[in-house]
């Protein structure tokens, strides 16, 4: 199913947003106070570690494996919705009861969510080789063919 030839060391650093995804909910977790935070930075860290921790690690643990494109694409498109996702909780949590972490991982997010844009770009928009990919298909491993 590949025919990119996609390196591991590629596959690494799409792997990136991930890993700061996954380190912004130990920081929200291990900053959690049921006492005195607001039950929205509970839903901010378990969205983090559950969809990043579980789901997007097992997701790059079998592209590695597998060498798939396909679950390739599919983490381009997760990768984005998970620091959108948490950009948007982690605001809507801070505002519910303001924290000291909120500036820290808003902008972890923020890294990670440039980071995933760039990895999304490589996989759906340009090609390996510097040429746009014909109709957008991350399975497409050359640019156009005139």
């Amino acid at each position: 199913m590949s025919g990119r030839n996609v390196t591991f060391l590629e596959d690494f650093v799409g792997a990136i947003s991930t890993i700061i995804s996954i380190s912004a909910g130990i920081i929200n977790l291990v900053s959690y106070d049921a006492d005195s935070d607001a039950s929205e930075w509970q839903t901010v860290y378990l969205t983090e570690l559950l969809w990043s921790g579980i789901i997007e690690a097992g997701a790059i643990t079998a592209v590695l494996f597998t060498d798939s494109d396909v679950l390739r694409a599919i983490g381009g498109f997760s990768m984005l919705g998970v620091n959108a996702t948490n950009m948007y909780l982690i605001n809507k949590a801070n505002k519910a009861s303001a924290e000291d972490r909120y500036v820290l991982t808003f902008a972890m997010h923020a890294i990670a969510l440039g980071q995933a844009f760039g990895v999304f770009l490589g996989t759906f928009i340009v090609a390996g080789d510097g040429t746009f990919r014909p109709w957008f298909n991350p399975l497409n491993p050359g640019g156009f063919e005139y």
